[in-house]
């Protein structure tokens, strides 16, 4: 499954590994974020497949930190709806910086610098 708004692009890798890479900084890249995981997510609780409510995300925000109030919001409206989903593990890769390391997340989350190889 593939899906192309240009601020959040979507696809399954290998493993079936959800991956989300947001190409834009801002509430319109996190709202096509958790839009199209709610909907993943809702077709998933209706045909009642729990692989697929638990499934690995990646989420590649490079370009930059999103608007966290507005993400945490809307993570944690997305974690009520679908509480399955506190079963799986998500990984966001972040750029390099020092707010990085002062986040605490409220949700099995792994967080990673970007990483560029010289």
């Amino acid at each position: 499954m593939f899906a192309h708004d240009p601020v959040c692009k979507f696809r399954i890798l290998e493993g079936r590994v959800k991956e989300f890479v947001l190409t834009e900084v801002s509430h319109r890249a996190v709202d096509a974020l958790f839009d199209t995981a709610d909907k993943i997510l809702g077709d998933a609780a209706l045909n009642k497949d729990l692989l697929a409510l638990t499934q690995p995300s990646v989420i590649d925000s490079r370009v930059g930190l999103q608007p966290l109030n507005h993400a945490l919001y809307r993570l944690r409206f997305m974690m009520n709806k679908f509480p399955e989903t506190r079963k799986s593990f998500m990984a966001v890769i972040l750029p390099a910086g020092p707010l990085l390391k002062m986040t605490r997340p409220i949700a099995p989350i792994r967080l990673y610098n970007q990483w560029c190889k010289s």
